[in-house]
């Protein structure tokens, strides 16, 4: 019930909370508690940021135009097309 709970808390479109507003321990935990199957390694993948989310984090998802930029950049290079070519459907 507490994670559903948090769940609809943080996705109430008219209450923004940022992961970074909530102390470390507290997020953790709350995360240890959704995925109690996951392994050591799964959580040490969840748990680290790539670049774009850490420069992200940094600025609060508000970044300046130069910083918005290597991330876009970052953005698409992981992008990848379909290999049938269809964009929808």
């Amino acid at each position: 019930m507490r994670n559903l709970m948090l769940a609809l808390i943080l996705a109430w479109p008219g209450i923004p909370v940022l992961a970074g507003d909530l102390p470390n321990a507290a997020l953790e935990r709350t995360l240890r508690e959704s995925f109690t199957g996951a392994t050591a390694q799964q959580w040490k993948e969840r748990l680290a940021q790539d670049e774009v989310q850490r420069l992200c984090s940094i600025h609060r998802n508000s970044p300046p135009p130069e910083i918005a930029q290597r991330i876009a950049s970052l953005s698409q290079r992981g992008f990848k097309y379909p290999a049938d070519g269809k964009l929808m459907g």
